[in-house]
């Protein structure tokens, strides 16, 4: 069933593209999405596109005003791990191509929509992966894909797996240090440096050069800066309000470091789900990011659709974002939620 999806997919991905010559692509700044943008980045100047990749911010689902308008300039557009949405986009429906895993809801009749729970909505595959199969399983694109469905969590990518480790044995040396670095992209403006990074070790030949690139410095500076703030939060939560059901969690960082409050929060959790907000990304905006034992992403977002402006991610694992001036009242709604 997956074999005949993806060739069929392929296909239709390979007409998408045909007679363009600029090609805008905007992926989800988390590990999966990065890697899906790196690939994809390399597949098409390979057959001469012009390329220009650009990150949601902060690791966060939500595209951007800005974001939106620059993408409008050009030929195609690809949306990588994103199943977010913009007014802006619509009117370019016909020229846009949604390469996703993410629960299919309320998405635009975009032109072509790559989404194995198309098929089956309890098939879950990274993006990463996704992209991989659509380029016919490279062998050299192998270890960035690797790296990408690994850290989405997913072990149903065994032909992925098994490649990447007999053609870059030493993957298992670099998995952990690869990890901590892919990971940055979550939490910073802009992760088209980690994109870059991924671009130079493919270039390298081998992902054992990682501390060669020229990106690895900033990077890892990054990352100890990022890991201080994350242990500062989690040691020391700020509890605004827990009671056995659910904790909210007050966090302020110029970093995106909610959505690993959030992960390292739950792992631990006796409530049934815990809600971590970010008011210090934005001036106008406050992000926030849930973590759950069940099911509840259809259960806020019913609840809260009234003021989100933005709301995605997994069953047990999502994220939304509200405008400011509306944050009392959704801390009140989150704290009545009924599930």
């Amino acid at each position: 069933m997956l074999d005949e999806f993806f060739d069929v997919q392929r296909k239709k991905f390979l007409d998408f593209v045909s007679n363009a010559t600029s090609i805008f692509i905007i992926y989800h700044s988390d590990p999966d999405g990065v890697c899906s943008a790196a690939m994809m980045k390399l597949w098409l100047k390979e057959n001469d596109k012009r390329v220009y990749v650009a990150s949601t911010k902060f690791g966060l689902v939500d595209m951007d005003r800005e974001l939106a308008k620059h993408a409008m300039s050009f030929d195609k557009i690809i949306i990588l791990d994103l199943s977010s949405k913009n007014e802006m986009l619509r009117k370019k429906k016909d020229d846009i191509c949604r390469i996703d895993h993410h629960i299919i809801d309320d998405l635009y009749d975009e032109n072509l929509l790559i989404n194995p729970r198309t098929l089956d909505e309890n098939i879950y595959l990274p993006t990463s992966y996704i992209v991989w199969r659509l380029s016919q399983r490279r062998k050299d694109y192998s270890f960035i894909a690797h790296f990408g469905s690994k850290l989405d969590k997913c072990e149903k990518c065994d032909d992925l797996y098994a490649l990447a480790l007999s053609k870059y044995p030493e993957i298992n040396n670099v998995f952990n240090e690869m990890s901590e670095i892919l990971s940055v992209s979550r939490y910073i403006k802009s992760a088209n440096i980690v994109v870059n990074m991924l671009i130079s070790l493919y270039r390298s030949g081998s992902p054992k050069y990682l501390k060669a690139t020229s990106e690895y410095s900033k990077l890892s500076r990054l990352k100890h800066l990022i890991n201080n703030e994350i242990s500062k939060h989690v040691s020391h939560p700020q509890k605004i309000f827990y009671n056995k059901k659910i904790s909210i969690i007050r966090v302020c960082s110029n970093f995106s470091v909610h959505v690993a409050v959030a992960s390292l929060y739950s792992k631990f959790m006796k409530e049934e789900a815990v809600v971590v907000y970010n008011p210090c990304l934005s001036k106008k905006h406050v992000y926030f990011e849930a973590r759950s034992k069940e099911n509840l992403y259809n259960v806020f977002k019913k609840e809260l659709f009234r003021y989100v402006e933005s709301f995605g991610g997994h069953e047990n694992a999502f994220g939304f974002k509200v405008n400011k001036e509306k944050i009392d009242e959704v801390l009140n709604l989150i704290k009545n939620i009924t599930f």
